[in-house]
């Protein structure tokens, strides 16, 4: 059989979206490994600019015009892969290390030369001995001048998918960051960190990765840079293949050099709100009612008791043109029919001192009408303060989780990852949430405690694929 001038011969491997044939070219010689890809073409062609140690060869890269066969035509390796090699047994973290300082050491030329990988496994590194080689660029993509792209498509193998790559198809260096972190757990340990796969489950999406050191006896360090390799946070994560390698030959300190590749955003942050002089939303006169309300009530009341008290002198015989009671001085220290107590600052006769203290009929206190009145209608409009108002400056913790996962978080204007995600918030904080094929969704975190958010998928007009 030929696909585009190659000769096939023996199968070397078949996986569930491709085929490996031992292949001859009359230009690229017999030593040839010929891969059939059963879906679309990455990026491979693109590899072959790469000259590295622990990166395979790549030829040639394309589609066969005759059937329409995909095709990835690259050095042959005589010799097992690392899965092969991992069901004999774990590897020690010397191993390890070496190893997997090796592969960062080749997933460092691939990011350089602006490629993700997308499907790094055991199974797609061959060994040459002691050394081993990252193959299978089948579904690898170029990032372009992006540094952070999206497909429709979920294309690699569930165990060794990072949560973002899962919902939104994400291709960024930090999708391979993570499946490098999971290759290393799997290497030391003998099992891997997710296996439940199971009629579509996907328990990184809302499972924290254990550590390594729970299974086996590594070292804290290595137990930690697996760990951050792990983040669900893609900005958490290592930032680089190169200081990964370097960490693991032990040329850092862990805590002096923070190891993560930032995703970036994977849609643009949400505008900063502007004022306008747009008329106010029915809704939010309706918020302000309360507010309102209260103000009249209080200058309702004021008027109300200065003119009951007016009234209550006019009945004690005050004269209309020159307000002077005619009254006795004794008289006129009376009693106030409104207040029960004395309406002047002498004494009456026969009274206690708690009478000429009074009862407020209204408050049960001493006092005026107004002013109990008013302190009453201020209580009852901090009522209607909204809580994150009082608490604004009450630092708390929400967790933000979404209908469907991974949809990205925006604080300020600014991403900080992706859901289900913890939040430490300093005061009341508008959240955004947004995903590709969704509304973006802007919630107002007011406490401590759960942003449970169901996303609205948008009309085909709308769609941001």
């Amino acid at each position: 059989m030929t696909v585009a001038g190659y000769t096939l011969g023996r199968l070397l491997g078949r996986g569930g979206m491709s085929e490996v044939y031992a292949a001859s070219h009359p230009v690229h010689g017999d030593a040839l490994a010929l891969k059939l890809l059963q879906v679309e073409l990455g990026d491979a062609a693109q590899t072959r600019r790469i000259h590295h140690p622990n990166v395979i060869r790549i030829h040639d890269a394309g589609r066969d015009a005759a059937t329409g066969q995909c095709y990835v035509a690259m050095d042959r390796i005589d010799g097992e892969d690392l899965a092969t090699r991992l069901r004999v047994r774990p590897l020690t973290e010397a191993e390890a290390r070496s190893m997997f300082a090796a592969i960062a050491d080749g997933m460092h030329a691939v990011h350089a030369a602006g490629i993700v990988h997308r499907d790094l496994k055991p199974a797609n590194v061959m060994l040459r001995g002691a050394v081993p080689l990252i193959v299978d660029f089948g579904i690898a993509k170029s990032l372009g001048a992006q540094s952070a792209l999206a497909t429709a498509r979920r294309i690699g193998t569930p165990a060794y998918m990072a949560p973002e790559q899962l919902t939104g198809g994400l291709i960024a260096p930090c999708v391979d960051v993570w499946a490098l972190g999971v290759m290393m757990f799997e290497a030391v340990t003998g099992t891997l960190p997710f296996d439940d796969f199971a009629e579509g489950r996907a328990p990184q999406l809302f499972e924290a990765a254990p550590r390594a050191l729970s299974r086996v006896a590594v070292s804290p360090g290595l137990d930690h840079l697996i760990a951050r390799c792990l983040e669900r946070d893609p900005g958490k994560r290592a930032r680089s293949m190169e200081a990964i390698a370097r960490e693991l030959r032990g040329e850092v300190d862990v805590e002096a050099e923070r190891v993560t590749q930032d995703a970036g955003a994977l849609l643009p942050a949400p505008p900063a709100p502007v004022a306008t002089s747009a008329p106010v939303p029915m809704a939010s006169r309706a918020r302000r009612w309360p507010y309102a309300a209260a103000a009249i009530a209080v200058v309702g009341i004021v008027v109300t008791a200065f003119a009951m008290r007016g009234g209550a002198a006019s009945a004690k015989g005050a004269d209309p043109m020159v307000g002077l009671p005619d009254r006795t001085p004794d008289a006129r220290m009376g009693s106030d029919p409104f207040t029960g107590g004395s309406s002047d600052t002498a004494p009456s006769a026969g009274r206690t001192p708690d009478e000429e203290k009074g009862s407020d009929p209204i408050s049960g206190g001493s006092g005026s009408i107004a002013a109990v009145s008013a302190n009453a209608i201020a209580g009852a409009s901090a009522s209607h303060v909204p809580a994150g108002t009082r608490a604004a400056s009450k630092a708390f913790s929400v967790d933000v989780r979404s209908r469907p996962a991974g949809a990205q978080i925006f604080v300020a204007g600014r991403a900080v990852g992706v859901t289900p995600k913890r939040l430490e918030l300093s005061g009341p904080t508008s959240v955004v949430v947004r995903r590709t094929g969704y509304r973006t969704a802007n919630v107002r975190a007011e406490r401590p405690g759960a942003l449970d958010i169901k996303l609205r998928p948008t009309k085909p007009r709308e769609s941001l694929d």
